[in-house]
């Protein structure tokens, strides 16, 4: 007991050099520092366990911000693994989704809407909010996308994970589009073709 108490008093009054000489050791044998770590964590779980628990609990945007580092350094393995992880999981997945879902369909539709909502209105930005057959601007419900080459049409869905190109696209009022989509179809000729 007495040799631990000369040895503390040691400590205290040489703190500053004991801590300079032990950081200059650990920068001169990190490999030695790592494995010391590495027995350290092995001993002692528990008690690593409780350490990082309090240190997470006093640092919360620490932990943000290096959770942020990590997922920017390792951005594709993540996504890898989360595919991964969805094929094997997919129908449990879909599962706990649907009974989500029938839990608060109203919410879950809201979020689909206003998804929906935010996509157009940052097209029409770009594109204008305006028919560019007749000029209808009072309602942008009313305005739809038209694919001027169908060949870049995107299937059902497909709009939600990738980007837009807005090059393809005009915008027009719910009537033209429907009057253009009828003559390709049927190729009927009507009032608003000789407007143009």
């Amino acid at each position: 007991m007495q040799r631990n108490q000369i040895q503390r008093q040691y400590y205290l009054k040489h703190k500053e050099k004991i801590d300079n000489y032990v950081r200059s050791w650990q920068k001169e044998n990190p490999e030695r520092v790592r494995i010391t770590k590495k027995r350290y964590v092995e001993r002692h779980p528990d008690r690593v366990r409780e350490s990082s628990k309090r240190w997470k609990k006093k640092n919360p945007d620490k932990v943000k911000a290096q959770l942020s580092r990590f997922r920017e350094r390792h951005r594709n393995e993540i996504r890898i693994e989360e595919k991964n992880f969805y094929d094997k999981n997919r129908r449990r997945i879909l599962r706990n989704f649907k009974k989500l879902y029938w839990k608060n369909p109203e919410k879950y539709r809201q979020k689909a809407r206003d998804k929906i909502r935010k996509a157009k209105e940052s097209l029409l930005k770009i594109l204008g909010a305006t028919c560019t057959r007749c000029g209808f601007n009072e309602n942008i419900v009313a305005l739809d996308f038209h694919h001027v080459d169908r060949s870049h049409k995107m299937k059902e869905g497909e709009w939600k994970r990738k980007q837009v190109d807005p090059s393809g696209l005009i915008v027009l009022c719910a009537n033209c589009h429907r009057i253009i989509h009828a003559n390709e179809r049927y190729k009927v000729k009507t009032e608003c073709d000789t407007h143009e």
